[in-house]
Order: structure tokens, then C-alpha cells, then sequence
């Protein structure tokens, strides 16, 4: 493959700009750099450093004075090529998000579209760390005993083929799946962060909980809607709204269990 020079003129517009296909030499030298990294902070700068390294080469004007990633744009095959293969180097430190954001949102050029250009190949091996540490806390034990106890209920008072239950445990399946399975590093501790929630505290640094959304109960009176409490009375907040007197007939039980749905967040 080789280079493309721009026939732009050297004063970049962020409206055009500079176009540059990179080399098999200068693929090679990124794949290098992004091997050999011992750190996230390393992998960043040398990506980077080899990166416009070879954008800017047989340019010393450009090459001297800052860089602005906006002024250039890569193939979009080039540019998916180098993100995977530095995601890929950064699973030995469980530091995949901040490498994709950093380079995808800071420092990396833009990208175009050429079907001319084929996707390079940047083969690496499994960083993954070979053995994966998670810490269950007591309490959170605790809460995937309830979140068991909670799902019997549910399937008992909705049906095992009702979306209440089923809604339910493949969010909790999920939840659970993603502890054990996303790779933020190579250990992580599991701690209870409220009766059927879950807190993750991981070896890369990230925090992010397996959160439970109770499903808000409801008046399913035609044109009433009102929010029910568990003793079946209205919230404050609803008070500057009046609903008509009227029999509530509430969207689940007031003495059964509460459906919901658990997501991440961090």
C-alpha cells in the first residue's frame, strides 16, 4: 500500500481536511508500538507519537507545530484497525473504555470512507489476564440470595411465562453475566449497594452498580394513572394533579412482589 499525499495546500481547514492513507511500513511500526506498551498511558503517547509520525512525514512545517487531530482524516478501515488492535493491547490492564475514548474522542484524526483501501491486518495475541479475581462481599451475597427469593415470587404470583418474571430474570441474568464476564481488569470486588442492587468496584479503577428499577404501580383506571404507594395511597407529588374519586385498581398487587428490571451504571 503506499502513501497517499494530499494535494491539499498545507493550511489545513477543518472543513477539508488533509487525507492520508497510510503505508504497510507505518501499520507495521503502530502495530509494533501498540505491542509493546507496558502501560495505558505508554500505549496512548507511542500509538499517537507513530500515528502522526507518519501522517506528518516530508512535512517539517506541520511536523513543528501542534498538532490538530480535526486537520486530518484517515481511511475509516485504517482507523477501526488501529482502535481494535490498541482496545485489544488494553485488556491486559482492563483499561478498554479509557483507551477507546481517549483515542476516538481526543486523538485520533478524523476518518472518511474508501473502499479502496482494505482493512489492514494488526494481528495481537489474548491479553486478557489468564486468571480473572472477583471478590463477593458478604452482603452481596446476601442480595443474590433476595434477587433469588424475589424471582420465585415473582414467577409464582405472575406465571413463569409472564413478562413481569421473565422481564425480571433476563435482566438479572444479564446483570449477573456482566460481572463475571466484562474484563476491567483482573480483579474486581462485589459489594451490596441496596436490597437487590449490587456495587462493582473493579482493578482498573471503574465503579459501576447492577441497579434494580422497581416498576412504578400505577392506576389503571381509564384517565387516571396515579402513582400507588404499597398502602395504596397517592404520592405528594401528585397533589397539584387531583384524580377524580374513584375506586384505584393498582397495575400489580399491593401486597405482592414488585416487578422491575436491573441495568449498569457507572
Amino acid at each position: 500500500m503506499s502513501t497517499a499525499h494530499p494535494t491539499d495546500s498545507a493550511d489545513t481547514n477543518l472543513n477539508r481536511p488533509i487525507r492520508h492513507v497510510l503505508s504497510d511500513e507505518s501499520i507495521t511500526d503502530i502495530l509494533t508500538v501498540i505491542r509493546e506498551a507496558t502501560s495505558t498511558s505508554q500505549l496512548l503517547e507511542d500509538t499517537i507519537r507513530a500515528l502522526y509520525r507518519a501522517i506528518l512525514a516530508g512535512n517539517p512545517a506541520a511536523a513543528s507545530s501542534a498538532i490538530r487531530p480535526d486537520n486530518y482524516a484517515l481511511p475509516a478501515t485504517q482507523w477501526q484497525a488501529i482502535i481494535s488492535a490498541a482496545i485489544g493491547r488494553a485488556e491486559q490492564w482492563g483499561t478498554q473504555a479509557v483507551v477507546v475514548l481517549d483515542l476516538a474522542m481526543n486523538l485520533m484524526p478524523r476518518r472518511y470512507d474508501d473502499p479502496t483501501v482494505p482493512e489492514p491486518h494488526m494481528p495481537l495475541p489474548d491479553y486478557r489476564p489468564a486468571v480473572r479475581t472477583i471478590e463477593w462481599a458478604s452482603d452481596a451475597i446476601d442480595v443474590v440470595t433476595a434477587v433469588s427469593a424475589h424471582l420465585d415470587q415473582l414467577r409464582a404470583v405472575y406465571g413463569p411465562a409472564s413478562l413481569q418474571f421473565l422481564d425480571a430474570a433476563d435482566s438479572w441474568q444479564r446483570a449477573l453475566t456482566a460481572i463475571i464476564t466484562m474484563n476491567l481488569g483482573a480483579t474486581a470486588t462485589v459489594s451490596k449497594d441496596g436490597p437487590m442492587s449490587l456495587l462493582v468496584r473493579t482493578g482498573s479503577g471503574l465503579i459501576y452498580a447492577a441497579t434494580f428499577h422497581a416498576d412504578v404501580r400505577r392506576c389503571t383506571v381509564a384517565g387516571c394513572g396515579a402513582h400507588l404507594r404499597d398502602d395504596g395511597t397517592i404520592p405528594a407529588s401528585h397533589a397539584d394533579h387531583p384524580v377524580p374519586e374513584h375506586q384505584h385498581i393498582a397495575s400489580y398487587p399491593l401486597d405482592g412482589p414488585r416487578p422491575g428490571t436491573w441495568s449498569l451504571h457507572s
